[in-house]
């Protein structure tokens, strides 16, 4: 008895609706303003309709029914939609589903989107040269490539090294420090490396002479004080003139000129010195002083010694006094031998006796007697 008073309000119910369907007749086919479906799951169109008398949403759906609809998608790559519209997410992207009735009467229109959950975030470290590249755009790489969730937001934990500046990451000052990218629950890492790069190279000198066979260093000065940047490659233009070593050592080989170059790694700044290389001074030879020879002459016996013998002053010659008045004056005499005394006494000779004296003056000596 139950059983049969189920069967009968089912069957009244079922023949009220159609009764009521009857009835209603559709004026307007509407779809959802924006329908969202992952990439691999479903989704239904929820279309609603109009009709010209006022009925429930059942008597409405059962009006619809009654009709043909078509469904279709402007790009099947994206999502593709089955014969009561139920939309299935292909890939990452959008689209349109459209719904029309096969008399073309009634027809609506909605935006589909697939979203593509993002699983990963790439980052690449950055290094970052103050007075070259100091700037760069930040850029990741999402995975998988067709993900939707494309708001990414970047950060930096040291901005006193570098910071942000818009989609850029600038650079500040020399160091490390990390940036990270987030998107919701997926995030990532990567290293920013501040390093500042020389303006100019400062040398002690930029000129120099040098003796062949001579070294000198050049003593070079990166600028500014915060270079990162310390090696410089050390160049000559001729290497047959002077060389240079990587620590700026020139050594002179022969007389010339050359010009020593000093060039950053990079090979943007430079710097020169010329060098004038010199010939070494020509000693000249002293004299070489003859060797001193010693002859030794052979001694002689020594002769007796011969003994000397005195030879007496001869006797000077008596000169006669002048004669006054044919005889000698009386004086004379005492007089000479008075001032001469080595004659007559001094000389132990007698005049008046010597026999070298009796001649022809007998008469005048014996004038003295």
């Amino acid at each position: 008895m139950r059983k049969r008073c189920v069967l009968l309000c089912s069957l009244s119910a079922a023949l009220l609706l159609s009764l009521t369907a009857c009835g209603v007749k559709i004026t307007a086919v509407h779809l959802p303003d924006e329908i969202q479906v992952n990439v691999g799951a479903t989704a239904e169109t929820a279309a609603t309709y109009e009709t010209a008398q006022e009925a429930d949403s059942a008597a409405q759906q059962a009006a619809a029914d009654k009709i043909d609809w078509t469904w279709v998608v402007s790009d099947d790559t994206i999502a593709t939609v089955d014969g009561s519209g139920v939309i299935t997410g292909v890939k990452g992207g959008n689209t349109l589903v459209t719904v029309t009735s096969v008399d073309g009467k009634f027809t609506a229109s909605c935006p589909v989107t697939v979203n593509q959950p993002l699983q990963g975030i790439s980052l690449s470290d950055l290094d970052l040269i103050i007075n070259r590249t100091d700037n760069t755009e930040v850029s990741c790489t999402l995975t998988p490539a067709d993900t939707t969730d494309t708001d990414i937001a970047f950060s930096i934990a040291d901005t006193s090294i570098a910071k942000l500046n818009g989609s850029k990451v600038v650079a500040v000052g020399n160091g490390t420090t990390t940036l990270t990218a987030t998107c919701g629950k997926v995030k990532a890492t990567a290293q920013i490396t501040v390093t500042t790069a020389p303006t100019a190279i400062q040398l002690d000198n930029t000129e120099g002479i040098l003796t062949v066979g001579n070294t000198h260093t050049i003593t070079a000065t990166l600028l500014p004080e915060t270079t990162t940047d310390t090696d410089l490659l050390w160049t000559t233009s001729d290497d047959g003139i002077a060389t240079v070593d990587e620590y700026g050592t020139v050594t002179a080989l022969t007389p010339g000129s050359c010009i020593i170059t000093a060039t950053t790694v990079d090979g943007q700044i430079k710097a020169t010195y010329d060098l004038t290389v010199k010939a070494k001074p020509v000693a000249t030879p002293r004299p070489t002083a003859a060797p001193v020879q010693t002859v030794t002459t052979p001694t002689q016996p020594e002769q007796p010694a011969t003994p000397v013998v005195e030879t007496p002053a001869p006797a000077p010659e008596r000169q006669e006094p002048a004669q006054t008045g044919g005889g000698i004056a009386g004086s004379y005499q005492g007089d000479y031998l008075d001032e001469n005394p080595e004659f007559g006494y001094s000389s132990g000779i007698d005049w008046t006796k010597d026999p070298s004296c009796a001649s022809g003056d007998d008469a005048a000596i014996d004038l003295y007697d």
